[in-house]
């Protein structure tokens, strides 16, 4: 086909003015007559070379520049590729810019380097960072096909405050390892961060310094060993019919958006947390540390130093929520007016299993308890089985600071003397499937001893 389009330009060339023709693929692009104009080459093509006092064509990416004739001005080659020569007193073409795309699975640690990765597909693709670097996009990048970034810990993909920095495509499934998102921007969508319409898993990144949220998810996400932090707007949102699977990770000095809720995470779909530290994140009305109104269930999380304006510092559960199961959780020093470590509103069911509450349960919902949970220092939310501790002092708690106590979250503490420890039969110590829960949120084993301890953290011998 490419020699039948060159002979047509041969024929054509007879006339006095041709304008060259272009080859596609691997073609040659054509030649163009006396003072005509050089046809320009596809991809990987050669550029046509021009007559006297006409111009060369310029060649496509990683092609070669055309020569021009007596006069003439040399082409310029395209990305990648090699200017052209001029004839006498003519002016050489362009040479390309450095190469940009992907070395197999290894591409350069850049915005087009990202974009190159991305517009392929598959990987896992790395990048040659050569240390930290931080690469400031001018534009969202749009996943719109399966992928594997690895960031390595060094490559920071940074909006600049100016738009949103990814985007994941209802048709995609990505995979993001060891980057940072930051400074994006996009409080109309509340997400400055990431936009998840399809299938994301995130591992080992950070998320942080966003505005309009962290990490919005439209689809299906499973966040794993990840820091969401510092964003303006909350730090990760879960939407209606969504699904979102928290695990090792902490979430932290969020601040909500305009409407108030949900600091650290709202959530309307369904939230499966485990061995997760929410902490120090703040909601001008309600959920400082979690709004839920969705499915949401918390096995080995500390919920801590939250706060709201009005209701439920540490978590509040609005009348729409499905459910709301704590097992094996540490729910303390948090603030609000009214439910200081949890709030809810009317017919909203809250179970707890194993929890230690630190503050007061508050609003009309109804609380039950399956047994062995401990509230400090009150009497607020309802648990009345026989294995329950209410009215449990401070001191009789003795539960730690919110610290690095081992594993890759943030935990309270318990000591040998707190009423807390050696509680729970080990039959009892059972997650939401009613399977046996081995480890405490550091991955410590429980129980240590005999028996099994009240809350996120199980004291070792």
């Amino acid at each position: 086909m490419y020699r039948a389009i060159g002979l047509i330009c041969m024929l054509v060339s007879t006339a006095a003015l041709v304008v060259g023709c272009s080859g596609d693929g691997e073609g040659g692009g054509g030649s163009a007559g006396s003072g005509g104009m050089g046809g320009s080459a596809g991809i990987g093509g050669m550029g046509g070379s021009a007559g006297v006092g006409g111009m060369g064509g310029s060649a496509g990416i990683g092609g070669m520049g055309g020569s021009a004739g007596i006069g003439g001005m040399g082409g310029s080659a395209g990305i990648g590729g090699m200017g052209g020569s001029a004839g006498i007193g003519g002016m050489g073409g362009a040479g390309g810019s450095a190469g940009v795309t992907c070395q197999g699975t290894v591409c350069p640690c850049t915005e087009l380097g990202v974009r190159d990765a991305v517009a392929v597909g598959g990987g896992p693709y790395t990048f040659d960072c050569g240390g930290p670097q931080t690469v400031v996009t001018d534009a969202e990048i749009v996943i719109s096909k399966d992928v594997i970034l690895d960031g390595g810990g060094e490559l920071v993909l940074d909006g600049n405050f100016g738009h949103r920095v990814l985007f994941v495509e209802e048709s995609a499934n990505a995979e993001l390892r060891a980057l940072q998102v930051i400074q994006g921007n996009d409080s109309t969508n509340r997400a400055g961060g990431i936009l998840n319409d399809g299938i994301l898993t995130l591992a080992d990144s950070l998320v942080s310094m966003n505005v309009g949220g962290g990490l919005r998810n439209s689809g299906t996400a499973t966040v794993t060993n990840s820091t969401i932090s510092n964003n303006q707007g909350g730090g990760l949102r879960v939407e209606f019919q969504s699904t979102m699977t928290l695990t090792d990770s902490t979430v932290s000095g969020n601040v909500s958006d305009d409407f108030g809720e949900g600091g650290g995470i709202w959530s309307d779909g369904t939230l499966l947390s485990t061995g997760n530290t929410v902490s120090g994140n703040v909601a001008g009305i309600e959920g400082g540390g979690i709004y839920n109104s969705g499915k949401m269930t918390l096995v080995n999380t500390t919920v801590s130093g939250n706060a709201a304006g009005s209701l439920g510092g540490g978590i509040h559960c609005d009348d729409s929520t499905v459910d709301v199961t704590l097992i094996s959780s540490t729910v303390a020093n948090n603030s609000a007016a009214d439910g200081s470590a949890i709030s809810s509103d009317l017919g909203v069911l809250v179970t707890f299993a194993g929890t230690i509450v630190q503050g007061t349960c508050g609003g009309p919902s109804s609380f039950t308890s399956n047994g062995y949970n401990l509230e400090s220092p009150g009497n607020t939310c309802a648990f009345i089985e026989a294995t329950d501790q209410v009215g449990v002092s401070e001191a009789q708690l003795n539960l730690g600071p919110l610290q690095d106590n081992g594993g890759l979250t943030q935990t309270h503490a318990l000591v040998a003397s707190s009423v807390a420890v050696d509680e729970i039969p080990e039959l009892n110590c059972i997650d939401a499937a009613g399977d046996p829960l081995t480890v405490d949120q550091r991955g410590e084993p429980r129980p240590a001893a005999t028996q099994c301890d009240v809350g996120a953290f199980e004291l070792q011998p």
